[in-house]
């Protein structure tokens, strides 16, 4: 017995509404993708013809409540990171890059060494520069 694409995307928007209707109802629960698959898997193991019940997602609960995955207590904090040019006005966007003085722009775009040759920093600049320019 083969199933068809209907059949199983009715099967699919099934278990979807099961799933939100469950954590609507559960909010002290995390739904997050890996809860969603392991009560998903035991409504279709246990309950193959009700997957949008609430009630077969509570009997699923129950059966495996001790598999799911707790909402983490705080949320994981990047380091700061430092701007690494140190000579350079701090850029992250068009608009800061529009924000820089003129002179200091055009002093560090135009920025040459005695032989008349772009300095290392001015070729930093402008690539940075066009890169948030987009050009």
């Amino acid at each position: 017995m083969s199933v068809t694409k209907l059949e199983e995307a009715k099967k699919q928007a099934a278990l979807e509404q099961g799933s939100n209707i469950f954590f609507r109802a559960h909010r002290d629960l995390w739904a997050c993708e890996a809860n969603n698959s392991i009560l998903a898997a035991q409504v279709l193991l246990k309950f193959p013809t009700a997957l949008e019940a609430l009630a077969s997602w509570e009997a699923a609960y129950q059966d495996v409540k001790g598999q799911l995955a707790a909402e983490p207590e705080e949320k994981i904090a990047l380091p700061e990171q430092k701007w690494p040019y140190p000579w350079m006005p701090e850029v992250h966007t068009a608009a800061d890059v529009r924000r820089i003085p003129r002179k200091v722009f055009t002093d560090l775009y135009y920025d040459k060494n005695g032989k008349g040759e772009l300095t290392e920093r001015a070729k930093t600049f402008r690539a940075v520069v066009n890169a948030l320019l987009g050009e």
